[in-house]
């Protein structure tokens, strides 16, 4: 199994302190914490995934539920995805192009499930594709261990499904897309589960 780099931290850190516990004979507690690290090997696991890079249209950036599809103020589609404890939380990139931004924007503490928590702390990435359209792609911490690991930087050519990020623990990851597309050009619907670098978005 693979696990994400900022987990090696969290799940070292386990280990030290379980070989502690069992040094100082502290079974009950031991055990609970051998428990802990299992938990931390499951949440930071990061699993191979193959997108079909000949496939048209948007994929998933990410695992988790769709929370809210909505037409901004400024004509654009927003697709809000929470990614709970159980899913994923490698953020990937849902198409083929070129990272014109990276930036950070502090803020709040909300938790990552309320729709007001687009006000939390974020990075945005901004992605341009071969034809000068602009999507963005918002990675929010949620309230539990607010942390947020960028893989990519200004000038990097993305491929579909490349890994752009990864955010500790609860979690939520809005996709922007420009004016072109349309609600009739999405292939998902508010509810529905689906999986980064796999579940189509959009067809064109």
């Amino acid at each position: 199994m693979n696990i994400a780099k900022p987990g090696y931290k969290w799940i070292l850190g386990s280990v030290v302190i379980n070989v502690l516990l069992y040094l100082l004979n502290l079974e009950i507690i031991f055990l609970a914490s051998i428990a802990m690290t299992a938990l931390f090997i499951f949440f930071f696991r990061d699993p191979d995934r193959t997108s079909d890079l000949n496939q048209k249209g948007l994929i998933s950036p990410a695992d988790g539920k769709v929370i809210e599809i909505k037409e901004t103020k400024n004509n654009k589609l927003k697709i809000s995805i929470f990614l709970s404890i159980l899913n994923v939380h490698a953020v990937r990139s849902p198409l083929k192009g070129e990272v014109i931004s990276v930036r950070h924007k502090k803020g709040k503490k909300i938790p990552a499930f309320k729709k007001e928590s687009d006000k939390n702390e974020k990075n945005i990435t901004k992605v341009r594709d071969n034809s000068n359209n602009i999507y963005s792609i918002e990675l929010i911490a949620g309230f539990i261990a607010r942390r947020i690991f960028m893989y990519c930087s200004k000038g990097d050519q993305l491929a579909k499904g490349q890994k752009i990020g990864f955010i500790s623990f609860g979690s939520r990851v809005n996709l922007l897309l420009p004016e072109k597309y349309s609600l009739e050009d999405l292939s998902i619907k508010e509810g529905e589960k689906i999986k980064a670098g796999k579940t189509k978005l959009v067809e064109k």
